[in-house]
């Protein structure tokens, strides 16, 4: 399995992105996060 771990920011979310799964993190609530399944 793939990680790749992108840092949009340096307070901004990160993505966390595993195989057949997507999992983001954020510690800005008033942001918006899109999780697209990219199989």
């Amino acid at each position: 399995s793939e990680i790749k771990i992108i840092n949009k920011s340096g307070n901004g979310p990160i993505t966390i992105l595993v195989k057949n799964s997507r999992i983001a993190l954020g510690w800005d609530l008033g942001c918006a996060i899109m999780v697209q399944e990219n199989l």
